[in-house]
């Protein structure tokens, strides 16, 4: 997924009260992501389906966890390795 909105993502923010729900779900279906744009004050909200949102925020959650680990490994030095059988 990209940060840049084609302008078949963007929509503007005075299309909602035309837009219909199936056609709004279409779009998303269509478009991993829709912008929603604001005249005075630009590209402002980001539409995602709820799919793609929890894959990125569990993806956010690992990559937190990897550099959690990497820091504290990075200050203490890596875990002696025991046998389980201690």
């Amino acid at each position: 997924m990209s940060t840049t909105f084609s302008l078949d993502e963007i929509i503007q923010a005075n299309q909602f009260h035309t837009l219909s729900q199936k056609s709004l779900q279409q779009e998303l279906r269509v478009h991993e992501k829709l912008g929603v744009y604001f005249p005075n004050q630009g590209l402002t909200a980001v539409m995602l389906t709820y799919e793609r949102y929890k894959a990125l925020l569990e993806r956010l959650t690992e990559l937190e966890d990897a550099l959690e680990n990497a820091e504290l490994s990075q200050e203490y030095g890596e875990r002696p390795q025991t046998p389980d059988d201690m």
